[in-house]
């Protein structure tokens, strides 16, 4: 019966197990010792070694002839563990036995002494999966067990491991196997096989395995099938194999970048769906050669150690020098965007194209066009709105009482990106004016104080500039909820005083958008757009036209008063 290559060539010692010598001296030792624990907790990535030190502890704590603490695999005892004849030695699936009660059952297999072996052993792999019950109830069983009873336990989420259990055990934690052991483990097997890999071909695997032994197999076995049999395994069979886009495709993506050629890029990306390569992981492959770019620019000495497999260093080197260090991180911050969003998408194709567009346009200032196209109309509302202010011709006299208001009211200098004019009325001097239109005009200047503070009519509100909404709802895609960033496209935005008002119809919307943690994020995004720190309000038309007939009211009784010439002091 054919085996699968990870179970065919399953370490049976734990000298044979690859990179994980400072747990496999130790669990020698405590065996040779006879120092051995009732509870063991193995974690770590899988592929790592997790199951098959569980097993070779096992045999090793049973067998009847241990050398130097490893299992001899000769005895009865090893033997019959091996083909599973011994019921006394039993592994189990958490996913497959998460509740209570299956718990329970075994617990009450501890009461009962191993019958052909020392120790009664059960490994609980990816134990994380276990319910809370099921933790409960193992809980006292796993404290103190009967001195015939071990319990091994391997996950790979540790975070998901009850806090109880992991002070009951002796944890060990198997880390992700060097690419060179695993190449050494790679060659060895082929070699067994009668199967002859190029370097480059063995590199590529072994890093494609990203530190697990059993992916690294089982990355062998896929490209021993697709092989023929003759000749030497190449690295572009196993390029072909492995379904990776080929180097030459992302060289002309990279090159089109480079040159602001976005027909190039999207040509290359076509040919890479026609061939069948998926999309995303063209993008994330794309992704990783831009990061090794950044390592070539940034940490050159360890750059050849930490690229990607199946780069090739001279191009790497080419690209670190063509592209800024600037460049390449907004490179990667889009194409590491356009993957995650691609993982909400059907196919993902759209997404791709708009993402390779966005690379090949012209970079303005090393930001995002939309964004700065979005301040610009934020500014240009600002202007239109009176926020932002023309400051007085520096030749022209100005009263110190006028100065200060120009100084309260107005921005300074450095709020406004561009010259200020400098034409405009002259300046107003009260030396000038009789007592009566002085007091008139104090009057006047309170009144249009109180009308300053209080808040306009939504009539009156400047309504955002819709690059500025765009850019705004950009920004947001994929960070809010869809039901919450629907309403938010579907709102009317208003922008006065660095008060960004939402206006939506209907309750529900303001219901959904409503929220401290929702204003505060849009407020965040809106504040990068509009160039200011801003606070965002929600409301709905209903709420605004009531405000509006109150401010309707009161400003008659205003208008009737000053008609009848009545003195109106506002505070």
């Amino acid at each position: 019966m054919y085996q699968a290559y990870y179970r065919k060539y399953r370490p049976q010692t734990f000298d044979a197990v690859y990179g994980q010598r400072h747990i496999t001296v130790t669990l020698k030792n405590q065996v040779q010792s006879g120092r051995v624990s009732h509870a063991y907790l193995f974690t770590g990535t899988r592929g790592t070694g997790k199951t098959t030190c569980a097993k070779l502890l096992a045999r090793a704590v049973n067998c009847e002839h241990p050398v130097n603490g490893n299992p001899c695999n000769e005895c009865p005892s090893c033997r019959g563990i091996l083909d599973g004849s011994i019921l006394d030695v039993l592994e189990l699936d958490a996913a497959s036995n998460t509740g209570v009660d299956n718990m329970r059952a075994i617990l009450e297999e501890t009461t009962y002494p191993p019958a052909n072996v020392k120790r009664r052993v059960y490994i609980i792999d990816e134990v994380h999966m276990l319910s809370a019950g099921a933790f409960n109830a193992l809980l006292k069983t796993l404290e103190e067990p009967p001195e015939y009873v071990m319990f091994i336990l391997a996950t790979t989420e540790l975070h998901r491991v009850a806090a109880t259990i992991l002070s009951r055990c002796q944890r060990f934690d198997f880390k992700r196997v060097e690419p060179r052991e695993i190449a050494s483990n790679i060659s060895a097997i082929a070699e067994k096989e009668g199967l002859r890999i190029a370097p480059k071909a063995l590199d590529l695997l072994a890093k494609l395995a990203d530190g697990s032994v059993r992916d690294s197999l089982s990355l062998l076995e896929r490209c021993m099938i697709g092989h023929d049999g003759t000749g030497e395994l190449t690295e572009s069979a196993v390029i072909e194999a492995m379904g990776i886009p080929s180097n030459e495709c992302l060289d002309t993506i990279v090159g089109a970048i480079a040159a602001q050629n976005a027909s190039s890029a999207l040509l290359a990306l076509d040919r890479l769906y026609m061939d069948g390569r998926d999309i995303r992981s063209s993008l994330e492959r794309l992704a990783a050669y831009f990061r090794d770019v950044l390592l070539y620019q940034t940490a050159p000495d360890a750059a050849p150690g930490l690229s990607s497999p199946g780069f090739d260093h001279q191009s790497l080197l080419r690209d670190a020098k063509r592209f800024s260090p600037r460049h390449v991180m907004d490179i990667t911050s889009s194409l590491q965007k356009t993957i995650d969003a691609m993982q909400r998408a059907s196919g993902g194709r759209l997404e791709a194209e708009l993402c390779l567009i966005g690379l090949c346009s012209p970079i303005v200032a090393a930001e995002d066009p939309t964004q700065l196209a979005g301040r610009i109309a934020a500014l240009e509302t600002r202007l239109a709105s009176g926020v932002v202010s023309l400051s007085p011709a520096p030749n022209n006299p100005v009263s110190p009482e006028h100065s200060a208001s120009a100084e309260t009211n107005s921005p300074s200098e450095d709020d406004c990106p561009f010259p200020l004019a400098e034409d405009g009325p002259p300046p107003f001097d009260d030396r000038d004016v009789p007592a009566e239109r002085e007091i008139a005009g104090q009057q006047t200047k309170q009144s249009a104080t109180f009308e300053k503070k209080r808040s306009p009519k939504l009539e009156e509100k400047p309504e955002l500039a819709s690059e500025s909404k765009v850019a705004i709802c950009k920004t947001l895609s994929g960070v809010l909820p869809r039901s919450a960033y629907t309403h938010l496209t579907l709102a009317k935005m208003y922008y006065e005083r660095q008060i960004l008002t939402l206006v939506v119809e209907g309750e529900i919307s303001v219901m959904l958008l409503d929220k401290p943690d929702l204003r505060n994020t849009i407020a965040e995004a809106a504040s990068r757009i509009l160039g200011e720190s801003c606070t965002v309000r929600v409301s709905s038309s209903e709420q605004l036209k009531k405000q509006n007939a109150a401010f309707d009211g009161f400003d008659t009784i205003m208008k009737d008063g000053r008609a009848a010439g009545v003195t109106i002091e506002t505070k």
